[in-house]
């Protein structure tokens, strides 16, 4: 007789942490529809707010214009929700990074193109560009795990090179 109430009381035992653990699966489907429906919002909020305003973007030769009285552009649906701007300091932050990008790449493909990171290895360092707001120019940085989106090189003289680059150029854009 004994046995059968452990038996039954297992069952019991069972059964309660069966329905603890369909809460919980629930709970967590929950979870990730509201993280879904939260990005979806974003960008919707984002979406509407740029329907309000005379929004700015970025030219084919990466120029701020004014989007006056412009539909939202509808390609940025399909490629990039996020590239027009609801301010023209926006746009120019746009503009800034996107330039400073691109002369990354520039030199990536002439100087260091095969070169991939393997973020696997902790050991290896990664080489990248960062600006330096104390001393007005930028720098060679290194980073053993992926912190930031950004191009990397395979050694600190590659980097040196790209880095001396762009500030030989700061020069003649100021």
């Amino acid at each position: 007789m004994n046995n059968k109430e452990t038996a039954l009381e297992l069952l019991l035992k069972a059964d309660g942490l069966i329905s603890q653990a369909k809460e919980l699966l629930a709970q967590a489907v929950d979870d990730e529809s509201e993280s879904t429906n939260c990005a979806k919002d974003i960008l919707a909020d984002w979406r509407e707010h740029l329907s309000t305003v005379d929004a700015y973007g970025l030219s084919e030769d990466d120029e701020v214009s004014s989007i006056v009285n412009g539909p939202y552009p509808q390609y940025i649906d399909d490629f990039n929700p996020y590239g027009t701007y609801p301010t023209e300091e926006y746009a120019l932050m746009a503009q800034k990074m996107k330039i400073f990008n691109d002369k990354l790449l520039a030199f990536k493909w002439c100087y260091d193109r095969d070169y991939q990171p393997d973020w696997s290895d902790a050991k290896e360092c990664k080489y990248m560009i960062r600006f330096d707001y104390n001393d007005g120019y930028y720098i060679v940085d290194t980073y053993f795990t992926w912190y930031y989106p950004a191009v990397y090189f395979s050694s600190a003289e590659i980097a040196q090179k790209c880095a001396d680059w762009i500030n030989s150029m700061k020069e003649k854009e100021d």
